[in-house]
């Protein structure tokens, strides 16, 4: 092999492997979850309020906001931390779920 650092090989490997778990597990809450589903869908429509709030959200152009586009960019706050609360939660709950099948295993 030429010159090739084998831990960064061993974790990229890994590290496209964990993103192809992670995706199923997300995949399978949004099919399954309505409350998953109903945090996505909020923060879309918080996102088409209007374009200023669009692009401030979406990091494209920093903008001048009025109270109530302030009060929206902190209800789509929220509402992502609440999505991230739930896909933390079905990743943890997953990864418990396979570790106990493959101790079953062995």
């Amino acid at each position: 092999m030429d010159n090739i650092n084998i831990t960064e090989f061993i974790g990229d490997f890994f590290d496209e492997e964990l993103d192809e778990y992670i995706y199923k597990i997300l995949y399978k809450l949004q099919k399954e979850s309505k409350k998953y589903s109903d945090l996505i869908n909020n923060e879309e429509k918080i996102k088409q309020t209007n374009e200023t709030l669009r692009q401030v959200l979406e990091c494209s152009n920093p903008q001048k906001l009025n109270a109530e586009e302030c009060n929206k960019i902190i209800e789509f706050i929220e509402n992502n931390r609440l999505k991230m609360f739930e896909e933390c939660r079905a990743s943890y709950i997953q990864g418990i779920l396979d570790g106990l099948s493959k101790r079953k295993l062995l």
